[in-house]
């Protein structure tokens, strides 16, 4: 059998609940996955590792015999979903989350491990950046002319972070 990717976000979901209907099967594989997706339910996060939500309806036979790569599955996986990075308001929500779930099996979740949320029609982004949506809302408000300035400053120059607060002896360069 040749697997096949999954073409929709709704096929993600479903491997992520059938995933967790048949966990039994796969606790001495979790401890391997470094790519896990999430999804929320009334009970709390669900979660599958990438391999087997990127592949349309695998059974648990195929998913522990069949030669899969979940680097291929993430790929299509992240078009639908949103990485959660260390500083995200989730971030040590799901983290917690993943580790009660390895531990309920006696495992430990892998050091590298990272969490998506797969998003649903339904539900909004995960986490959305005021600053970000302030930034775009200013921008539509320019002018052709500015967004043409705007296009060369922010191709040009490295986006780097502000300094947090300058120091003392450090003199003010209003130069561009």
């Amino acid at each position: 059998m040749d697997a096949t990717l999954v073409t929709n976000p709704v096929q993600a979901i479903d491997n992520v609940q059938r995933y967790n209907r048949n966990l039994g099967k796969f606790t001495d594989l979790m401890p391997y996955a470094r790519a896990w997706y999430a999804i929320k339910n009334k009970d709390g996060w669900l979660f599958a590792p990438s391999k087997y939500v990127g592949y349309q309806e695998l059974s648990p036979d195929d998913y522990l015999t069949l030669d899969l790569d979940g680097r291929v599955t993430e790929s299509v996986l992240e078009r639908w979903s949103t990485l959660i990075a260390d500083g995200h308001p989730q971030y040590e929500e799901l983290h917690t989350a993943l580790n009660e779930l390895c531990a309920r099996h006696g495992k430990k979740p892998n050091s590298l491990a990272r969490i998506a949320i797969i998003q649903t029609a339904a539900a909004p982004p995960a986490f959305t950046d005021e600053l970000v949506e302030l930034l775009a809302a200013v921008y539509r408000q320019l002018s052709p002319a500015q967004h043409a300035i705007f296009y060369n400053l922010t191709k040009t120059r490295p986006i780097v972070p502000a300094p947090s607060a300058p120091s003392p002896t450090t003199k003010p360069n209003f130069r561009r």
